[in-house]
């Protein structure tokens, strides 16, 4: 199988471009087994064939490496733990007139963008105050940044859903739901490859300067090299005593890394180590 790994890479940067050495052994060996599946094709050298032809089902492929699955509240211990604890600790800091920065990274179709500001909103009317907040929400495939802008829908995507955040943050459309204008004035969202070394940060944010990234379903489709890289660039786009929310599967990762601290030893989420005696010491998340 290594072979066919090293002529796919070959073979997609030589014809399309594209390089396959950025990606997780493993999770390209998948993809190509779930391709090769949907094409019906007997064996990886006939999809090699085919590959070196078809523009199309070489943005396929590509389009399958990037897919990421996503559902409102996805981890819900992690969004126990912002609306807890997190959000009104940064509240506190927050002086009037300045703002509450987040980036989704990975947004896929913008659930978890629209979550988040949903949680916002909540610990906002909890305490009272009335505080500017944006999130930038980015995802490398175009497509999915567009039915995200729509914030359209169907009723089995919002089943899971609190009613109150039904009722107060969608109105029923045909054919499913939609996000109201209120909430949707709170994000940004806007295609960005997290791999770009041009632009580290979403369109539109400029600097970074985040309080909270949320980073799901990425770090672990890529090489050891590339986890580096990226979560070099994470911790530059944070704020001094920023949060960084994972996945399980990417949990692991974090937790070899020098330059970030766990939250709690049981959820994804963790905090630039810079501050992280500091944050302690003076209590700032409980």
């Amino acid at each position: 199988m290594d072979r066919v790994l090293s002529r796919l890479r070959e073979l997609f940067l030589r014809t399309h471009g594209f390089d396959l050495s950025e990606y997780d052994d493993a999770f390209v060996r998948d993809t190509l087994a779930r391709r090769l599946a949907e094409l019906g094709l007997p064996e990886a050298d006939a999809y090699g064939s085919f590959l070196a032809g078809s523009d199309i089902e070489a943005a396929a492929f590509v389009d399958a490496l990037r897919i990421s699955y996503t559902r409102f509240f996805r981890d819900p211990l992690a969004f126990a733990l912002l609306e807890s604890r997190i959000l009104p600790a940064l509240l506190a800091q927050k002086a009037e007139g300045s703002e509450i920065r987040i980036w989704s990274a990975g947004c896929a179709s913008g659930q978890e963008a629209y979550s988040i500001a949903m949680t916002i909103e909540d610990v906002l009317a909890n305490c009272g105050r009335s505080l500017n907040y944006r999130i930038f929400a980015t995802d490398a495939r175009p497509g999915g940044i567009e039915a995200a802008k729509t914030g359209l829908y169907s009723p089995d995507d919002v089943k899971e859903l609190k009613l109150r955040h039904l009722e107060k943050h969608f109105r029923k459309v045909p054919g499913g739901y939609q996000v109201v204008p209120g909430l949707k004035s709170h994000i940004e969202f806007s295609v960005h490859d997290f791999l770009d070394p041009e632009m580290p940060n979403p369109p539109g944010s400029i600097f970074g300067d985040f309080d909270i990234v949320f980073c799901s379903n990425i770090l672990y489709y890529y090489q050891e090299r590339i986890r580096v890289h990226l979560l070099a660039g994470l911790s530059r786009s944070l704020a001094a005593s920023g949060v960084l929310v994972t996945d399980d599967a990417s949990q692991s990762i974090l937790d070899k890394r020098s330059e970030f601290q766990p939250f709690e030893s049981s959820i994804a989420v963790f905090r630039k180590r810079a501050l992280a005696s500091s944050i302690q010491r003076e209590g700032r998340y409980g």
